[in-house]
């Protein structure tokens, strides 16, 4: 199986950030390691000890946001994993996200992709577009514009929170980058 890597928004309640991680259809299961789930300020919650090729390692079950870039945030599952591990999302948080996974079928790649199914060399491929990386797709405000549209955010009635994470709740886009890309817009039309 190919590992396919893709931008994706990662939020806790401490942070809200960009960062690169594996998309795997074949585990259920959402990874961040530890060092990025301290960053994010991710609560600790079950323990699991987990048997992997290095040995046992054990694992805390916990919550966060995710979403694609400048896209809406949803609460997924995760799993803490080791430091400097690879974050990966699993097919539970990627069907959360909205992506649809279809498993390999009797259909030939060329008839999937006729009917907008990419066809990556995995076992299952996303058909939502398959993962996206928009990295480049805006340009960020300078901070006092970025301040100003988060003042309006902040008094708004539909301002709401994920795990800590200040998001609109007409959009579900977490409000600390949204408020900074340029080209993005209040749903209400605020600002």
């Amino acid at each position: 199986m190919t590992a396919e890597r893709s931008s994706f928004v990662f939020c806790g309640p401490l942070a809200c950030f960009t960062v690169t991680a594996i998309v795997d259809t074949g585990s259920d299961r959402s990874v961040v390691p530890s060092d990025i789930a301290a960053q994010l300020g991710l609560p600790l919650g079950e323990e699991q000890l987990v048997n992997t090729g290095g040995g046992p390692v054990v694992w805390n079950k916990s919550k966060m946001s995710a979403g694609l870039p400048y896209q809406p945030v949803f609460e997924v599952d995760a799993w803490i994993g080791p430091a400097g591990d690879e974050p990966t999302l699993g097919a539970d948080a990627l069907r959360i996200l909205g992506f649809k996974l279809v498993p390999p079928t009797m259909f030939t790649p060329g008839e999937l992709e006729d009917h907008g199914i990419p066809v990556p060399d995995s076992a299952m491929t996303l058909s939502r577009g398959g993962p996206r990386d928009f990295a480049g797709a805006a340009t960020a405000f300078d901070g006092g514009s970025a301040e100003a549209r988060m003042a309006v955010c902040r008094s708004c009635s539909y301002r709401g929170t994920v795990l800590g994470v200040e998001t609109c709740t007409v959009c579900h886009c977490a409000l600390a980058l949204k408020t900074r890309i340029a080209g993005s817009s209040c749903p209400m039309g605020r600002w």
